[in-house]
């Protein structure tokens, strides 16, 4: 894998400077991306405001990439030609992957990230996205109404951490969410989605093809509710393995499958 990183530059030209403009100059495709579709840049702010800080997250996510290069390797994954960008952001998501030139590169706002388990488990979650975009371009987004489309979503979260579970040899629990909920809070979740599973079912059958801001199952905003934390990633997950099941197929060539045989598959198993 190939990294680039942009944390020295968050350091001179917001942490010292307290330049934006300056900022986004050190990788301006990258900055177009992120403040179009994930972060708001009326509201930038510091979310890491010491540099020692902005040092230390950038050295521990960067020890674990041997590691998580080495899994994915093992699995059966090239990333040689992975690029994996490293910058601050708004701390409003873990990151994802973005077309550049052609090539899909993987970036990480590196103040997302609290600890070793963290890293493994969402940075392999991100690297497999570019992957499968690279391989299948018919999954990226070039729009916000493509990026929020609940069936693409659906088949590219539940693919990325069905196989991060995979290359990882870690339980459903641990893909879906690391270590961001304790062991009371994660059967909650699951026993709240185990309890829905054919309402969420058809609310995702019945939404696959609709774009709608107010439609929150990939979210994280209220634990109460999973319509609203996140029970896109349990369905998605969960129609993944049923098709590994379903049909004779490797793990690692689920990301080739066509866009629209795959939908008509999987809207078919929802049915």
């Amino acid at each position: 894998m190939k990294i680039k990183d942009l944390t020295q530059n968050y350091i001179t030209n917001i942490l010292e400077k307290d330049n934006l403009d300056l900022y986004k100059k050190s990788m301006p495709e990258l900055f177009s991306h992120y403040f179009e579709y994930w972060a708001l840049e009326d509201y930038f702010h510091k979310s890491l405001k010491i540099k020692e800080e902005v040092e230390e997250k950038t050295d521990l996510i960067k020890s674990r990439l041997d590691f998580i290069e080495e899994k994915l390797k093992d699995f059966g994954f090239d990333t040689s030609d992975v690029e994996i960008l490293l910058f601050v952001g708004q701390n409003c998501t873990n990151g994802h992957a973005f077309e550049k030139d052609g090539k899909f590169i993987v970036w990480l706002p590196i103040e997302a990230y609290e600890s070793k388990e963290d890293i493994d488990i969402f940075v392999t979650h991100e690297i497999i996205h570019a992957l499968h975009y690279s391989v299948n371009p018919d999954f990226y987004f070039k729009t916000k109404e493509e990026k929020m489309n609940v069936g693409r979503q659906i088949i590219t979260e539940g693919l990325a951490t069905y196989l991060t579970s995979k290359v990882l040899n870690i339980n459903e629990g641990k893909a879906l969410w690391a270590d961001f909920l304790n062991k009371d809070e994660l059967k909650n979740w699951f026993d709240s989605c185990e309890d829905k599973r054919y309402e969420l079912y058809d609310f995702v059958l019945k939404n696959f093809n609709f774009s709608n801001k107010d439609i929150q199952i990939f979210w994280a905003n209220d634990p109460k509710d999973v319509y609203k934390y996140r029970a896109g990633y349990f369905v998605g997950s969960e129609l993944i393995k049923d098709f590994i099941k379903n049909n004779k197929i490797e793990d690692k060539d689920l990301l080739s499958l066509d866009r629209v045989k795959f939908e008509k598959k999987i809207t078919e198993m929802l049915k």
